[in-house]
């Protein structure tokens, strides 16, 4: 058995065909395919023909559609990442038999630390998988609070199909297309960014320990906790780069929704023509998007990111002059020359998933809303070192110069690592 999050998980993965440690068995595929296609792809397709066949067609429509679209489309993504590393996926959790306990430090006040920041985990877990339910009951029951006939999605209704039905449909849509893929796997991720965090915790408390205290008298049983340290540090640095070989490309597509998606939803919240119902959904898919961002990926991925760093600090600065041997001298090469490797989370291989990176994609997201969609009710808009004026449809090369600009400073700024 897992840690009880992960449990979780991986039974919500089991319902959409994407069970880690069961293969490509008949019953996954076919749940996998039944999932894509008739929970997904489909939805998909209906709000393409909202757009198609939409009579009078407004802004707000097209920015519903998209609203539809960019959350089905999270929701592809996340399930393809799971069932073409499926392999990496049970790989991970293979590999987390060798994690140390926490309940197994003998220093009492670390082992209290370690097990309340699990107990912490835990109740994330709770309260994260507690909102995501209440959206997906907000999003299929709304048509029961509000005026009108709602449907969960901005789609497409064919006169053949009763609303009830197509509300029924779409309900259990959102639950299977978006509610299972995406919140398991984030929770999936935030879970094991934690669990590794605290991996490096411990070793370097540990490291910490053996250099402060010495060889002594036992000088075997030093050389023995030396060797344990060393190997599951290499272990750990190879873990994290397990973790960017399997959630890498998934990051990537997400880093691009959440963009796009955000712009999307800060143009109804900015535009003079939205209605108070549209500003308030607008101004909660943002929130939801940075909260989701930020909790799952860029402050676990960040706590890696320190906590790794720090492990040099911990074999360098103790009293190891004082109590030098040739196997703590070796040892203690070893270990700094790896650490001095920065330890990153990468989404595509190039982009540095951390808090600095969430500032950027926030800034840049703006920018980027501001020059695609040029409000003119709202007169001169400062964009970074220029004014945005549009006063006719003569100024489109303009607009259409500036908007690549943009692109080309987010992609620079976003976080690319450097060779």
């Amino acid at each position: 058995m897992y840690f009880s999050n992960l449990n979780y998980c991986i039974m919500m993965f089991d319902l959409i065909g994407v069970h880690p440690e069961k293969g490509y068995t008949f019953k996954q595929i076919f749940w996998y395919l039944f999932t894509l296609v008739f929970w997904q792809l489909t939805v998909i397709y209906l709000a393409i023909l909202y757009i198609v066949y939409k009579e009078d067609i407004t802004i707000e429509d097209v920015t519903s559609s998209l609203e539809t679209f960019f959350m089905t489309f999270h929701g592809v993504i996340k399930l393809n990442l799971l069932f073409y590393k499926r392999k990496n996926v049970r790989d991970l959790l293979h590999r987390m038999k060798h994690f140390w306990r926490a309940d197994e430090v003998e220093n009492a006040v670390e082992r209290k630390e370690h097990l309340n920041q699990l107990k912490f985990l835990k109740r994330v877990f709770i309260i994260y998988n507690f909102i995501c339910i209440c959206t997906t009951i907000s999003f299929t029951c709304k048509t029961f609070f509000m005026e009108g006939d709602y449907l969960t999605f901005t789609t497409y209704k064919p006169e053949w199909i009763p609303f009830y039905a197509l509300l029924f449909y779409e309900g259990i849509a959102f639950v299977y297309g978006v509610y299972l893929p995406v919140p398991g796997i984030d929770m999936f991720i935030v879970t094991t960014f934690i669990l590794t965090k605290i991996q490096f915790k411990m070793l370097n408390e540990e490291i910490g320990r053996i250099f402060s205290e010495g060889s002594g008298p036992n000088i075997v049983d030093v050389n023995t906790r030396l060797k344990k340290c060393a190997d599951h540090h290499v272990f750990l640095l190879d873990y994290v780069n397990r973790i960017n070989t399997t959630f890498s490309t998934g990051m990537l597509g997400y880093v691009a929704i959440i963009v796009l998606s955000m712009c999307v939803e800060m143009y109804i919240v900015l535009s003079t023509q939205t209605s108070i119902v549209s500003f308030i959904k607008g101004a909660m898919y943002i929130a939801n998007g940075l909260i989701q961002y930020i909790l799952c990926y860029c402050i676990p991925a960040q706590a890696i990111t320190d906590e790794a760093d720090r492990t040099a600090n911990y074999t360098y600065f103790n009293n190891w002059h004082e109590h030098l041997t040739p196997s703590m001298k070796t040892a203690q090469i070893m270990i700094i020359s790896r650490a001095q490797k920065k330890t990153l989370i990468l989404a595509g291989g190039f982009i540095k998933v951390d808090l600095e990176a969430c500032l950027k994609v926030s800034r840049h997201t703006s920018e980027a809303t501001i020059l695609l969609f040029p409000n003119p009710n709202r007169g001169r808009i400062k964009a970074r070192h220029w004014r945005l004026v549009p006063h006719s449809n003569n100024c489109i090369w303009e607009k259409t110069i500036k908007t690549m600009v943009s692109y080309a400073m987010f992609i620079r700024t976003i976080g690319i690592r450097g060779k």
